[in-house]
């Protein structure tokens, strides 16, 4: 976790949900005031 806040120190948030059960990466999406963008495919839990 330490090593995310280096890596993405100008995101707001980061939500932890521990390890995958699925081994398949999360997605991650961009928030705008407009909507959302998909940065990366995965898996949301």
């Amino acid at each position: 976790m330490i090593l995310a806040r280096k890596q993405l120190a100008d995101v707001d948030y980061i939500l932890e949900g521990g390890k995958t059960t699925v081994g398949i990466e999360s997605t991650i999406i961009r928030l705008t005031q407009n909507g959302f963008q998909i940065l990366r495919n995965g898996i949301i839990t």
